[in-house]
């Protein structure tokens, strides 16, 4: 069974922010990357998990936002010398190009605050329908289709009108 996710970056001991065009931060690395801290031990995400990236921060200043899905290619691996050592390489499946187009997390209609879940953490595991309520569910769908939405082919924006995700208990598919 494919594992879902919900990663937070920026706002960390560094306290910083991520940058809103996110693509921007350290050469476009997210896109291809997503980085683990050291103290909070070996990441639980997996080749073929879903990662869910959340920008922490000020909700008034853009961010406090899911704004792109991704899907784990490789186990995690470690690079020395990095601040964030441990690495999963990734392949985009939804994004948006600026971190303030996505849906605020407290807005998921989930049995626990996914905004407290995370404090202090690197990432957590989401359940089957809290990540089938950020893909799928009401506020993805009246936030400009953001979740559903075919990623184009001709670029790395999210084509319009094209509802042809879906989430099923064995994971998201393509329809």
């Amino acid at each position: 069974m494919v594992g879902t996710f919900l990663k937070v970056l920026g706002m960390g001991d560094r306290g910083t922010a991520l940058p809103k065009a996110w693509k921007s931060w350290d050469r476009g690395k997210l896109a291809k990357t997503m980085i683990f801290p050291k103290g909070h031990g070996w990441p639980t995400v997996r080749k073929g998990d879903k990662i869910v990236y959340y920008a922490a921060g000020p909700e008034s200043e853009g961010y406090g936002r899911v704004f792109a899905i991704a899907t784990a290619t490789s186990d995690p691996y470690e690079v020395s010398g990095s601040p964030w050592p441990y690495h999963v390489d990734v392949e985009m499946d939804i994004e948006r190009d600026l971190v303030s187009e996505g849906i605020l997390l407290r807005s998921i209609k989930a049995d626990r605050e996914l905004t407290k879940s995370i404090r202090q953490q690197s990432h957590i595991h989401l359940r089957v329908d809290e990540y089938a309520e950020i893909v799928e569910g009401p506020v993805a769908k009246s936030h400009h289709g953001y979740l559903t939405r075919e990623k184009s082919e001709q670029s790395n924006l999210i084509a319009p009108g094209q509802a042809v995700r879906r989430f099923t208990p064995q994971g998201l598919c393509v329809k």
